[in-house]
């Protein structure tokens, strides 16, 4: 797969090439960093969707019918948390994570879809608490909708309220994670 970034702030290229060295196995692979005839900035990546189409984590909630089970929800927040951990021992953060951002490869792993590039297309560089923050907070909203099929609003209903024999360790995660 291929992305094309058009403009591209000062230092950017650079700050590009350095995220694109950050593997993890969630976060989704940068095989080579380019610019195309007209200068534009070139990333490409290994497709990890099916004969159809790219697989993100929102469209396999859909196609269980808006809930993951709790074990399939903690395994893709898992995997997300592992990513974000590896990314800010390396003076990274990605800022908030979008559902749609999330991929599912043919192996059932999930990867950060170009983790930190929308902060280094603009410029902006490096890592601060609110940003981690916000990057752990919005996982811990996407946990909460796996598991429940509902974005978190206030006041938020408990998850273990929702779904039927849920650990009240995900409520208390969650309580944590969403504040």
């Amino acid at each position: 797969v291929i992305y094309r970034f058009d403009s591209l702030a000062d230092g950017a290229f650079e700050q590009i090439t350095e995220l694109a060295g950050i593997a993890h196995t969630h976060l989704l692979d940068v095989e080579t960093i380019d610019t195309d005839e007209q200068g534009r900035l070139r990333a490409r990546t290994a497709y990890t969707g099916n004969q159809q189409q790219w697989i993100r984590l929102a469209d396999v909630l859909k196609a269980k019918g808006g809930q993951l089970p709790p074990a399939e929800a903690e395994r893709a927040v898992q995997h997300l948390l592992e990513a974000c951990a590896h990314a800010h021992a390396r003076g990274r953060a990605h800022g908030e994570v979008p559902l749609d951002r999330v991929l599912v490869d043919r192996r059932g792993c999930v990867l950060i879809e170009l983790y930190g590039f929308d902060r280094a297309v603009e410029g902006l560089v490096g890592t601060d608490s609110e940003l981690r923050r916000d990057e752990l907070r919005s996982i811990a909203a996407i946990a909460y909708t796996l598991l429940t099929g509902l974005e978190p609003a206030e006041p938020m209903i408990a998850a273990g309220h929702l779904v039927k024999r849920l650990s009240p360790a995900w409520d208390a995660w969650l309580e944590r994670g969403l504040s």
